[in-house]
C-alpha cells in the first residue's frame, strides 16, 4: 500500500489502474513459470509482489514520459 501511495507521485493517479494492472499480469506471468519450472510447489507458497510494483512503476513511469494516453475509467476522476 505504501508503494503504491508513493508511486501517484512519479505516474500520476490517472495511471495507478494502469500500474497495477501491469503489475498483476507480470505476477501471474511469474508465478505461472515459477509453478511450471519447480517440482514440488505448494497452495502455501507466497510470491512477493513488491518486485512486481516496482517494475510497473518503472514501466508506467517510462510510457508517461513518452505521453502515453492516459487510459481514463468514464466517470472516475472527473
Amino acid at each position: 500500500i505504501k508503494l503504491i501511495a508513493a508511486s501517484t507521485v512519479w505516474i500520476g493517479l490517472v495511471n495507478v489502474p494502469v500500474m497495477i494492472f501491469v503489475a498483476a499480469c507480470s505476477g501471474l506471468i511469474a508465478s505461472f513459470y515459477r509453478f511450471d519450472k519447480t517440482v514440488a510447489t505448494n497452495a502455501d507458497t507466497r510470491i512477493p509482489f513488491g518486485p512486481h510494483l516496482a517494475a510497473s512503476i518503472w514501466f508506467v513511469w517510462f510510457l508517461t514520459l513518452f505521453d502515453m494516453p492516459n487510459f481514463e475509467i468514464p466517470g472516475l476522476f472527473r
